[in-house]
């Protein structure tokens, strides 16, 4: 979840709006040059919450439906929620019964869990961040007379060292192959505490009196993160922990949690928040401000990761928002799983790589609904295709070359170390019908050119690649959001 609490101001999300109404900005302002390379592509930040399932939607279908996209690893958070039925990820699933032998094996319950990752690991050879704790709890249940909801899962461990104990039995079998397990060390070496502790208390946190005060429940999440932070890292000190994947980037919370990591004398390994708004811009500059956190507290080595981003289509997007607003949300233009949502999708993906964050997950994890990549007959959606863009630009290389670009239409591009193979991604967020000229330098003139459109009407669909010397012409129907993929060679 967002909110402009604490996380700096967002950007005026009308500037990009108005470009709709006027002529096209962009004559003599767009270019790419091929010759000129100038970083890395870093394929962690490009990674979701999607892997593998065991049951539902997409259960038969993710071999099919992910590896084109390339994406890098996954987060298992709500994996629970979104196959129905498994008991799976979440620590009360795992170890189901606290009163139990940590030590134990036959008190785990694994066999789902070691499926479920192992499908993501080695059939869609993804890594894995997984997260320890729960997956949101969304229940609203009232007793009779009580004046506040009850909570089961995301209710504060009963003994913290029991459970400690017990996060150390999981990690164990997947990394050291303790009670006939695994050692995926190596895909599974980022390992996060909790999931938005600063959201209403219930919905992932909650004190075991269950009492709602907010200060209360954020100075007791943080004695607990401190503890179970200690015991994990002193216990496996070549694996990464950190968290606690606030649901916004809400600094006060944040600072609360550092100072009590460096009264401790423990820096987390990295810290984590969400992400959801209208325009990319206020997320791209998170990054910056977190480092500047991270290092005023002595934790400069601490990475920095957003793992649930995605865009929302207004502003006052949470909560009942009545018909009107219902509606919009599964808009196919504007919606969450529509072409404006896709093209946001790029220009994030795009703008991170020249960021100092450490790693991005894009949410979700279901493959259909709102967050979803696919439809209801399970056909693939515009966000999908937004994903599948970076993704087969990424396949051509990963040198990033040199472009120019306005606010609402921006570019990327890349090639192989050789420059045998280019791909040039153009994205026009919001702004109006028009002709887009680039100017692309580094191209050889009998090079193979493909360009492939995604709009309203095109799902990378191939187009006429229209090229007069150095300048590339890409024709915009519409005043939605469009984007073209370009390969060459």
């Amino acid at each position: 979840m967002t909110s402009t609490d604490n996380g700096g101001t967002p950007p005026d999300t009308t500037a990009t709006d108005s470009i709709r109404s006027t002529a096209s900005p962009f004559a003599g302002r767009l270019s790419a040059d091929f010759s000129e390379v100038v970083g890395k592509v870093r394929p962690e930040l490009h990674s979701a919450g999607f892997g593998g399932q065991l049951t539902g939607i997409a259960s038969s279908l993710v071999e099919k439906i992910l590896p084109p996209l390339r994406l890098h690893a996954s987060r298992t958070h709500d994996w629970a929620l979104v196959n129905p039925g498994q008991r799976i990820c979440d620590t009360h699933f795992v170890f189901p019964l606290q009163t139990k032998d940590p030590a134990n094996p036959s008190n785990y319950y694994f066999s789902p869990t070691d499926e479920i990752l192992d499908r993501t690991i080695n059939l869609l050879g993804m890594n894995v961040l997984y997260r320890m704790g729960t997956s949101i709890e969304s229940v609203n249940c009232r007793r009779q007379g009580d004046r506040n909801p009850r909570y089961y899962n995301s209710v504060e461990p009963e003994d913290w060292t029991k459970n400690a104990r017990a996060l150390e039995g999981i990690i164990s079998h997947y990394t050291e192959g303790w009670a006939n397990g695994f050692h995926w060390g190596d895909r599974m070496g980022w390992w996060e505490l909790w999931n938005e502790p600063n959201d209403r208390p219930g919905g992932s946190w909650i004190v075991k009196s269950q009492d709602p005060d907010r200060e209360l429940n954020q100075n007791r999440f943080f004695d607990f993160f401190v503890f179970t932070l200690k015991r994990l890292k002193t216990r496996f000190p070549h694996l990464k922990f950190g968290g606690p994947a606030v649901c916004f980037y809400d600094e006060k919370f944040l600072r609360g949690l550092l100072e009590k990591c460096r009264a401790a004398g423990y820096a987390p390994d990295f810290i984590s928040w969400h992400h959801y708004w209208v325009e990319p811009d206020w997320m791209l500059s998170q990054p910056a401000v977190a480092r500047r956190l991270c290092d005023e507290y002595g934790f400069t080595d601490t990475k920095l990761i957003i793992d649930e981003w995605h865009y929302i289509p207004f502003e006052d997007y949470w909560g009942y928002n009545g018909p009107e607003k219902e509606a919009r949300k599964i808009d196919p233009t504007v919606g969450t799983c529509g072409i404006d949502s896709a093209v946001f999708t790029l220009q994030v993906l795009m703008g991170l790589q020249s960021t100092c964050l450490d790693q991005a997950y894009f949410y979700g994890c279901n493959y259909g609904g709102q967050y979803g990549i696919l439809k209801d007959d399970t056909s693939f959606n515009k966000v999908y295709f937004g994903l599948k863009t970076f993704g087969s630009a990424l396949a051509a290389g990963d040198c990033i070359v040199k472009t120019a670009d306005t606010k609402a239409v921006r570019l990327f591009g890349v090639r192989s170390a050789d420059g045998a193979k280019m791909a040039l991604v153009v994205t026009a967020f919001k702004c109006p019908a028009c002709e887009l000229e680039v100017e692309v330098k580094g191209v050889p003139p009998d090079a193979s050119i493909k360009t492939h459109s995604l709009d309203d009407n095109h799902d990378l669909a191939p187009v006429e690649t229209v090229r007069a010397g150095d300048t590339f012409t890409f024709a915009k129907a519409d005043g939605h959001s469009a984007a073209w993929l370009v390969e060459i060679g």
